[in-house]
């Protein structure tokens, strides 16, 4: 009996099936109608658009559950439009590290994506600066 390439890694061989790599073509609508350049909606893949949508925070309301000293469970995405919503500028970008610049401000603002998430003594090094130079938030758009 000879064993195909796809049966033969269940039976303890050592080749796996292949995978698909690709999401596989649906035959056009219009095959059997007659229609020709119709397509078929495929089926089975989600919209990454939605999968992708993240609830923000408005700036303000996170500044004000910062200063209550609520540092932890910060999106790194929201803490940073908060930063710049600061008047801090972008300077580089070097791995995980977000380096930002104001223009009242000699110091330099350090901050790493932690798994998504912002660094509590990263939010803290922020609020002293804030506080220390008298920084407020600029209007939103």
């Amino acid at each position: 009996m000879v064993v195909g390439a796809d049966q033969a890694w269940s039976r303890g061989g050592h080749k796996r099936p292949p995978r698909e790599r690709y999401a596989p073509k649906l035959p056009q609508r219009g095959a059997q109608t007659g229609q020709v350049g119709v397509e078929r909606p495929r089926q089975g893949l989600r919209d990454v658009a939605a999968a992708t949508y993240v609830a923000r925070v408005k700036p303000r309301r996170l500044l004000a559950r910062l200063r209550e000293g609520d540092l932890h469970n910060v999106r790194f995405t929201d803490f940073r439009r908060l930063v710049e919503r600061a008047g801090f500028v972008l300077v580089r970008v070097e791995g995980s590290h977000h380096v930002y610049r104001h223009q009242a401000v000699p110091v330099l603002l350090n901050l790493q994506d932690a798994n998504g998430m912002a660094k509590p003594y990263q939010i803290r090094q922020f609020l002293r600066t804030m506080e220390g130079y008298a920084l407020n938030l600029r209007d939103g758009r």
